[in-house]
């Protein structure tokens, strides 16, 4: 009569002390617990067993209500299947548990007939380590989903259409692994030619583009991609092919938001009191990754830190407008450069102007001799939604038929 309390409250604290490790488990490993650390193993001992020794706890097979009402689930999880999960991935019960959560078709997946010819075939085909496949399917289990044919038209996409190395997609799907579920026809395939016939950046490096910002192949083109393009294009009297110099530069700035960009724009037009708005694109050409700045704990403290060094908001404007590199550096490189320029009695206004000396070089594409009028194909009277951008009305004719 006095074991079942005192059975009951033991219990309690292994849920208590164990609690990360025990979700998906089977209830019988908490009484195993229970009774390890009656006999003397410590809370501690025990955590470095189960993490050194994943296999040793198993799954409840009984999906439970949180498992039922997030999809399709067996009302009895396989065994075979979840037990060769485990061991092929190295992990716990918790983590199957939340594979399950993420992906309910996976309780009806067979082991040998479904799931370890998926994993081989991923394995394989994208030369992966056991803890970068671990990674990816932990990140995107419905790849389990997924059929072989499936997996090949897409890396097949990568190598032949955007010239990528098995490599190079490996690393863009381990940032990305949805990469791998993308439509080819109707999402990657577009995006490459957006980038290509539409912001005029060579072939060679739309590869380099997705390996650097892969969440770019999951945006929308005509509510996404094309909108920040336009904003860019309108505010910095830009060419649609000098956006596409920004984006073969610094891809990440694509993956921004479109208010995010345009309060940004806003803020160093007005800011530097700019005249034109060709001022501010000349300065994104010259240093894309201002966009990736935040306003108040960057861009903001750079132009004070200058204003208050020469004494002159004019002259500070007129130094980033020269050299708009030094809205990127960091606060430290920025700092000692100052403190360099002070030490050795400099002039404070020819020391900060623009110097080619260890500056990485930006993508610069080919320009036309005349200015583009760049047009955009619209639906939406308000142009939220945008179906093309053509470097002139000829272009744009010639799509229309």
């Amino acid at each position: 009569q006095m074991q079942a309390p005192m059975l009951s409250k033991l219990c309690d604290e292994v849920n208590l002390q164990l609690n990360e490790y025990l979700e998906g488990t089977d209830p019988s490993d908490a009484y195993a617990f229970a009774f390890l650390h009656s006999i003397g193993i410590s809370w501690d001992q025990i955590r470095i067993l189960v993490s050194a020794l994943p296999l040793w706890i198993t799954n409840n097979l009984e999906p439970g209500w949180d498992l039922l009402q997030r999809g399709p689930v067996r009302t009895m999880l396989k065994r075979p299947s979840l037990d060769y999960l485990r061991q092929r991935l190295q992990v716990g019960p918790s983590q199957i548990y939340h594979l399950l959560k993420t992906h309910t078709r996976l309780s009806g997946y067979d082991s040998c007939s479904k799931i370890r010819p998926v994993l081989d075939a991923l394995q394989s085909r994208l030369e992966l380590s056991c803890v970068e496949l671990r990674k990816i399917i932990l990140r995107m289990p419905s790849l389990l989903g997924m059929k072989e044919s499936s997996f090949e038209a897409r890396i097949d996409f990568f190598q032949r259409e955007a010239g990528m190395s098995v490599l190079n997609i490996k690393k863009s799907v381990l940032k990305q692994p949805s990469l791998l579920q993308y439509s080819v026809d109707s999402s990657l395939r577009p995006k490459l030619q957006f980038f290509v016939d539409e912001l005029k950046v060579p072939p060679e490096f739309v590869g380099k583009i997705i390996e650097s910002a892969p969440a770019l192949m999951g945006l929308s083109l005509s509510k996404n991609l094309r909108p920040k393009a336009k904003s860019i294009i309108m505010m910095c009297s830009m060419t649609s092919r000098e956006v596409g110099s920004i984006v073969a530069t610094s891809p990440q700035v694509f993956l921004l938001s479109q208010k995010n960009i345009e309060s940004t724009l806003e803020f160093i037009y007005s800011e530097l009191a700019l005249t034109y708005s060709r001022e501010l694109g000349e300065m994104l050409l010259s240093a894309p990754r201002i966009l990736l700045q935040s306003l108040d704990s960057s861009l903001s403290m750079k132009i004070n830190r200058l204003r208050y060094l020469f004494e002159s908001k004019k002259i500070a404007n007129e130094v980033f407008k020269a050299n708009p590199r030094l809205l990127v550096l960091t606060k430290k490189v920025l700092e000692d450069r100052i403190q360099r320029c002070i030490e050795a009695n400099r002039d404070l206004e020819e020391y900060f102007m623009p110097s080619e000396k260890g500056r990485k070089k930006l993508v610069r594409l080919p320009t036309t001799s005349d200015i583009e009028n760049t047009v955009f194909l619209s639906t939406d009277v308000d142009f939220n939604s945008i179906s093309g951008i053509f470097p002139d009305h000829r272009s744009a004719a010639r799509h229309l038929g």
